[in-house]
């Protein structure tokens, strides 16, 4: 059976078919199911009382599709997938996470040099570690001129504040974060909510083509960037929905549906997304989308075989 001209155009879309980043439901989480790719989109297979379901997806509309144990996906499906830009999240039983990176939908690279450059200059990376700080606390700001090692530790301070009143919100006694290892609910909440937050800035890095490796507050890490970014939600949206989901009676049916609706209403993927750029931007020239080479003196063409010239 032969494809048609709309469903081919839908296997391969351009970049200015896709939908924007801010324009996206922030994550989809399957599990129990098998993934496959339909004639116009992707297909979740499951069953339910025993008979098979369908479940359509529309891959470009998703910023991160996050796969639970017991799910399988076909390679078509994970090619959609990469054309469409979205990052798929596996996670295993005991919360490990793996990633897989997503297609640029920006059309140049401008924005990744502008972040390397942001990065190697001092006074521009101080710049952006400060906002990056800034951002964290908006109904209670850092005051003006305050030294970067004084903002990390009052930011250490909310945080520990931060978990002792959610603590007490929801009766839990002796509460420690534990990142290893977590065995309580509401730990393993937490590690689950903030990696699929991770996921969430892995989409806008990748939709800009940026560095996960690159960082400003955070260095060494290969994801010391996208903990930069989704650091700066974790008070409004990870922590109180982990809390409580890990609370309840069902905590991984719950994280899902409190994490999303925390991250629709605080609007994170269009706020990530414009955050990142206001970051890197101060640096960013004039956009070149033709390929070139470096040349003693600058750049010259590329595509081009110079043997013949």
């Amino acid at each position: 059976m032969s494809y048609s001209g709309g469903a081919i155009k839908l296997l391969q879309p351009a970049l200015e078919d896709l939908p924007r980043i801010g324009d996206r439901v922030a994550f989809l989480l399957l599990d129990q199911a098998r993934v496959e790719q339909g004639r116009t989109g992707l297909e979740a297979w499951a069953t339910r009382d025993g008979e098979p379901v369908r479940i359509a997806s529309p891959a470009a509309q998703i910023a991160v599709l996050c796969l639970g144990p017991g799910t399988s996906i076909t390679t078509p499906a994970m090619t959609t997938l990469a054309r469409s830009g979205t990052v798929v999240l596996f996670t295993g039983a005991d919360g490990a996470i793996t990633y897989s990176s997503a297609r640029p939908l920006a059309t140049d690279g401008s924005w990744a040099t502008a972040q390397a450059r942001t990065w190697a200059d001092p006074s521009l990376r101080l710049t952006a570690a400060r906002r990056l700080y800034q951002e964290r606390f908006p109904d209670d700001p850092f005051p003006d001129g305050l030294a970067l090692a004084s903002m990390r530790g009052l930011e250490g301070q909310r945080i520990k504040h931060t978990y002792r009143r959610y603590a007490t919100q929801y009766k839990i006694k002796n509460f420690k974060r534990v990142t290893l290892r977590a065995d309580d609910p509401v730990n393993v909440c937490l590690n689950r909510a903030n990696a699929l937050l991770y996921g969430v800035a892995l989409a806008v890095t990748s939709a800009l083509g940026l560095s996960p490796s690159l960082g400003f507050i955070h260095q060494g890490a290969t994801g010391a960037f996208l903990y930069d970014l989704a650091d700066v939600w974790k008070p409004t949206v990870s922590i109180p929905a982990a809390f409580e989901a890990g609370s309840g009676q069902n905590p991984t049916a719950e994280l899902g549906r409190l994490l999303r609706h925390r991250i629709h209403t605080h609007q994170v993927l269009a706020r990530m997304f414009a955050l990142a750029q206001d970051l890197v931007g101060p640096a960013r020239l004039n956009a070149d989308a033709d390929d070139r080479l470096l040349n003693d003196q600058g750049f010259v063409p590329g595509l081009i075989n110079w043997h013949l010239q």
